[in-house]
């Protein structure tokens, strides 16, 4: 009676310790395969951390590149603008150089013109004022319808070439800037002053004087 309570007993007690062993098993796997997951989740988060270093790091090294792009590229800007507006300048200094030559180079032309002008013109006046001494004096000469004739073909060609023969009228007044006053005499005929009769004749091209004409004036009695 006692033996075979005795081996109930142990029996109960034998299964009552195998169940515990179960469970206990049960819970330490559980907690194996939490701490491994656990440390799953731990490795997976660090390589992820380091994956976004690495990503800003790349980004920010791009942004710096390009910045120093831009800074370069600003530079390059500022110094092409310095050297547009030393170009400017220079071309602007060219021009007026080149404009005030070309001032003087006309002026110089057309003085060049003029004294050449002026040359041909006193030969041509010499001839004009020996015709017209010889129209005075010969009066009843043969010669004088051929001289007459040389004369106004002479004033023809002068006018053509746009040289003015300044012979003032008289009794006209005195132009200073045209006429020059030789001689004074008296008159009964013309005011004090006025213009009583041309000695020779004067000429003029496009308004500037060449010779002036020389005249007679009444002087004041």
């Amino acid at each position: 009676m006692d033996d075979s309570t005795n081996n109930a007993s142990d029996s109960t007690e034998f299964e009552e310790n195998s169940d515990n062993t179960a469970e206990d098993l049960q819970n330490e796997t559980k907690t194996d395969n939490q701490q491994e997951g656990e440390s799953i989740c731990t490795d997976g988060v660090e390589e992820r951390s380091e994956e976004d270093e690495t990503r800003v790091e790349v980004l920010e090294k791009t942004v710096k590149k390009q910045k120093e792009q831009i800074d370069h590229q600003r530079e390059e800007i500022e110094a092409l603008k310095s050297e547009k507006k030393q170009l400017v300048e220079a071309l602007s200094k060219q021009k007026a150089e080149f404009d005030d030559y070309k001032t003087r180079a006309n002026i110089r032309e057309e003085q060049a013109k003029s004294d050449a002008l002026q040359k041909v013109v006193s030969d041509l006046t010499s001839v004009r004022d020996t015709l017209v001494r010889t129209l005075e004096q010969e009066s009843q000469s043969n010669l004088r319808d051929g001289v007459e004739s040389t004369l106004s073909i002479l004033d023809s060609t002068l006018n053509r070439h746009g040289i003015e023969i300044i012979d003032p009228k008289p009794g006209t007044s005195v132009d200073p800037h045209r006429h020059e006053v030789i001689f004074q005499d008296t008159s009964d005929e013309y005011e004090t002053g006025k213009i009583l009769s041309v000695h020779s004749a004067g000429y003029c091209y496009e308004d500037n004087v060449l010779d002036s004409a020389q005249v007679v004036v009444v002087k004041d009695t």
